[in-house]
């Protein structure tokens, strides 16, 4: 007969660590959304979608246009498929993204960006970069820089390689 696992629990300091971890990168995120929005009218969603686009590895094209396939795309933005396909919606209602069949692949479904959706882009990625510069990095001590990257490859690590998790007994 199998007992019933130990409930995990935080430490006092633990718990601290995680919510003010989380509650600061809610509340970047909503700075950052609210500072496209006034300034660029764009949600943090849409830039975040159209920088991916961007800066995709592109494997199709059409007369020298990139594609980037939906898969490819929902990996890079960590966004579900159906969530994706929403938003892409919308960026295609803006004029800024085309969706497109893949030429290699006729089931593959792709998205251009467009001239309008590129200019957009350029237009929120200062804003972007100055509120990221301003809130995160102006300040941030380069042992602190290093020891909080070190601190997302692992944590990234251990969601993408599971299996590498060491096992406490």
């Amino acid at each position: 007969m199998k007992t019933a696992p130990t409930p995990a629990r935080f430490t006092k300091e633990q718990e601290n660590l995680w919510k003010i971890y989380t509650n600061t990168l809610e509340t970047l995120n909503l700075h950052l959304d609210r500072c496209l929005k006034e300034e660029v009218k764009i949600k943090l969603a849409d830039y975040r979608i159209l920088a991916a686009i961007i800066d995709s590895p592109q494997t199709d094209s059409t007369d020298a246009h990139p594609i980037v396939r939906m898969r490819d795309l929902a990996r890079a933005t960590n966004v579900s498929a159906s969530r994706l396909t929403y938003q892409i919606d919308v960026l295609e209602k803006n004029g800024w993204v085309t969706k497109v069949s893949v030429p290699s692949d006729k089931r593959g479904k792709g998205v251009l960006i467009t001239q309008r959706g590129r200019q957009v882009f350029k237009e929120a990625a200062p804003v972007y970069t100055r509120e990221v510069q301003r809130t995160v990095f102006e300040g941030l001590e380069p042992d602190i820089a290093r020891a909080l990257a070190h601190f997302s490859r692992s944590v990234l690590g251990k969601i993408a390689y599971p299996e590498r998790r060491r096992v406490r007994a």
